[in-house]
């Protein structure tokens, strides 16, 4: 959507797009409200590698500025951006349904998930899933931890 803005019938237009802006405001809370665990990341990418939307709040843009993802406030988003630039440097580049993983800057081991969907058949978006492993094996994690000392007390190793 472009809007013309004039302060007075005498002043220029001024032009204002607002299509990322209202994406995002639709877009962040459905993300947000549909991750598998609560440290699930959600970004959707433009084939120019910025961010349209994200399930984190203020991670993808700043007034009317876009972030790529390596260039995100959020450290979430930024280590998944910094990892998928360091491997293709550019999302386009990323092959369809990629799976990987990789440590994040907090020692995080994170699964990384990445899916084309298509505007049309000439604009591609990338949706990018990014969680830590700990939300999906912490308990277990645990569970193995506390089994190996209850032996160790029992053995007397």
């Amino acid at each position: 959507m472009v809007y013309r803005l004039n302060a007075t019938p005498t002043d220029p237009p001024i032009m204002m797009c607002s299509a990322v802006t209202s994406s995002s405001l639709v877009l962040d809370p459905y993300f947000a409200a549909v991750l598998p665990t609560p440290n699930t990341v959600l970004v959707l990418v433009d084939h120019e590698n910025l961010m349209i939307a994200s399930s984190v709040p203020n991670a993808s843009f700043s007034g009317f500025e876009r972030w790529r993802m390596a260039g995100s406030p959020d450290r979430r988003v930024k280590d998944i951006g910094v990892f998928l630039d360091g491997m293709y440097q550019h999302i386009r580049n990323v092959p369809e349904g990629y799976v990987g993983e990789f440590h994040g800057s907090d020692e995080n081991l994170y699964y990384v998930n990445t899916q084309r969907v298509y505007l049309n058949e000439t604009i591609p978006l990338t949706l990018v899933v990014g969680t830590p492993r700990k939300d999906f094996y912490g308990k277990i994690d645990r569970g193995r931890q506390y089994a190996s000392i209850v032996g160790s007390v029992v053995t007397g190793s």
